[in-house]
């Protein structure tokens, strides 16, 4: 055992029961649903996206999918109600989380998604109507377009008084998996009127499926970290300042912080202190299967650990493994195999410091939603939530709940697809904890055909307190920057996923 077992640390038993019948709508999802009040009820709102995913590999070549009439939504819910507050057509899936800024000048946070096939837009929070709207052809001319990934909000760079917009464009779709794909490019966007302020191409010249965070330093500078390269071609993890994303200055002022692979880096990076001199580390999870943690003072390596028969989409979530938080863990999943085809996957707690592997469990499903964090017992030491997808997919997916002292798993069985990362949350301030995903439903046929196909929000009861603090809530942490803020934000709320 990692932990001694008091009479007050029993492990949790969530129910999962339906706090609300689910919301319903038409297509698929692939979105992390975040949070924010948009209807002024003080009560945080529950928006995401959907879509069709219009390509699958089939072996060595791609097979398309139909295209409805409208191909994508971006959905905001009511948080009291669990009704639909607004539903607006997106011109491509719209795959990414979202992210909110102050953008029209209304006390309302407004909702920034990218997307397929070269689609990025500002919606207004109140009524979802488009503020503005990025094309891949104002980037880069390409053939096809590519991908907008899921951006980050910056301090604003153009004097405006709007917050700014950074973000990657990369990928794609139309190219099978072994064939040449084309660089990507990192962009910053005015946040006031979308246009595209500076492009430029990623210094290694990989492609880019990588959604980039953006962070303080020590010294109060901000910088952007994105990663390179694909599920099949080679990329690395970089860093710059934001200053170079303006003056064009990326190839020259870029840090590589994760030397390049076999395959590249799609999961956003985790931020923690990890050496305790005030400097955010980094915690890389590439998709060749290394979790590399790198010294953010000084760019070195600290310690790393590869398994290269693992593959992972996703960012390790920060776990607290003592009452005072002064001991962390890293909770990973991964896939086992190769993309696209995986044979189960693997989930494991390393102890942050040292990388040491504390924690390791095999599953036979495929790989599902990031992992997430939270004291469901109120002993202070968190319970990792973690996900698989049954395959084939028509089977559902699984909810696993890990209760670290005894090891013991509560798990629970959703009839359709997880896909995305929920949410822990409380936003109603009942006092017990909520879990809010989208899952989607295939079709009779047991494949995603349309129009048959069917996004589900679902929002169960963990049957936990509400405790002072969330630790990795959601999609890049609770207040979906990357970073572990060490139990200070998020008190009554749950997630927050506002950026001002």
């Amino acid at each position: 055992m990692l932990f001694a077992c008091s009479r007050s640390d029993r492990p949790p038993a969530p129910s999962f029961a339906a706090i609300f019948p689910p919301a319903t709508g038409a297509l698929m999802n692939e979105s992390s649903p975040a949070l924010a009040d948009l209807d002024g009820d003080g009560v945080p709102d529950i928006v995401f996206g959907s879509g069709v995913d219009r390509t699958r590999p089939a072996g060595r070549r791609l097979v398309f999918t139909g295209q409805p009439a409208v191909s994508g939504y971006v959905v905001a819910v009511s948080g009291r109600t669990n009704r639909i507050l607004w539903q607006v057509p997106n011109p491509r899936d719209a795959f990414t989380t979202p992210r909110f800024a102050y953008l029209d000048h209304d006390r309302v946070p407004d909702v920034v998604m990218g997307g397929r096939e070269g689609v990025l837009t500002a919606y207004a929070g109140t009524d979802g109507h488009v503020l503005w709207r990025v094309l891949g052809e104002d980037v880069v001319a390409t053939p096809f377009p590519y991908y907008f990934l899921t951006p980050a909000i910056v301090p604003d760079v153009n004097g405006d008084g709007v917050p700014d917009v950074v973000d990657t464009y990369g990928g794609n779709d139309t190219r099978a998996p072994r064939d040449a794909r084309d660089a990507g490019y990192v962009m910053v966007v005015s946040g006031a009127d979308g246009r595209v302020l500076r492009a430029q191409r990623v210094p290694d010249g990989a492609e880019t499926y990588a959604s980039p965070l953006a962070y303080r330093r020590r010294d109060g500078s901000t910088w952007v970290i994105f990663g390179t390269g694909g599920e099949t071609k080679p990329g690395a993890e970089w860093r710059a300042p934001l200053a170079s994303l303006v003056d064009s200055t990326l190839a020259t002022r870029a840090e590589r912080l994760v030397l390049e692979g076999t395959k590249g880096v799609i999961a956003p990076p985790t931020l923690v202190d990890l050496t305790g001199d005030g400097e955010q580390d980094v915690l890389v999870n590439t998709f060749d299967g290394r979790l590399v943690a790198v010294d953010g003072a000084t760019a070195k390596p600290l310690w790393s650990h590869a398994d290269s028969s693992e593959e992972s989409y996703h960012q390790p979530a920060v776990v607290r493994l003592t009452r005072d938080g002064g001991r962390l863990g890293l909770f990973v999943s991964r896939g086992i195999g190769a993309f696209p085809r995986y044979v189960g996957t693997v989930h494991r707690l390393y102890d942050a410091a040292t990388g040491r592997v504390l924690y390791e469990y095999r599953d036979p499903n495929y790989p599902a939603g990031a992992p997430l964090a939270v004291d469901l017992t109120g002993d202070g030491v968190d319970e990792p939530v973690f996900f698989t997808q049954r395959f084939p997919a028509a089977q559902g997916s699984r909810i696993h709940v890990l209760h670290l002292p005894t090891h013991r798993l509560a798990s629970h069985d959703v009839p359709d697809n997880l896909w995305s990362t929920p949410v822990v949350a409380d936003p109603r301030r009942t006092g017990t904890l909520e879990l809010i995903g989208v899952s989607w439903r295939m079709g009779p046929n047991g494949i995603a055909s349309l129009p048959d196909v069917q996004w589900q929000l679902l929002r169960l009861d963990l049957s936990a307190k509400t405790p002072s603090a969330i630790t990795w809530g959601g999609y890049m942490g609770t207040t979906a920057d990357g970073r572990y803020h060490a139990g200070d934000l998020t008190r009554s709320r749950g997630a927050r996923g506002e950026h001002q």
